[in-house]
């Protein structure tokens, strides 16, 4: 299961010219597709575009690299990834590398790891 948080205000992604075509619509999908804390399955997620997997992974990545997307994982008590967190920025900073927080999830409050993850 895949948590969506973002923002959708400034929106400086869709001025960036460093981002692709593929990497902007992604951007798009994630911030009007889907609420503040929406929750989706990953197949699901990629039913919205034709691209095959890796390329869909190839435009994950390069926002990434931008600072627009953070990826984090929450793990089980049994130390099993339960929920993958994307977090979707609208401008991008390197000071969000180092920011802790706490998602609610179905109720329960989720710390998160910040430690970003190479997709």
């Amino acid at each position: 299961m895949l948590l969506i948080q973002h923002t959708s205000q400034k929106k400086m992604w869709q001025h960036d010219t460093s981002l692709s075509l593929q990497a902007k619509g992604l951007m798009l999908v994630l911030t009007t597709q889907f609420n503040n804390g929406s929750t989706i399955d990953r197949r699901e997620l990629l039913s919205y575009f034709t691209n095959s997997d890796s390329s869909f992974r190839s435009a994950q990545e390069q926002l990434r690299l931008h600072d627009y997307f953070r990826l984090s994982k929450v793990c089980s008590d049994d130390g099993r990834v339960s929920t993958w967190v994307w977090e979707v920025f609208d401008e991008p900073t390197g000071e969000r590398l180092n920011i802790e927080a706490v998602f609610n999830l179905d109720g329960k409050q989720c710390p998160i790891k910040m430690n970003v993850i190479e997709a």
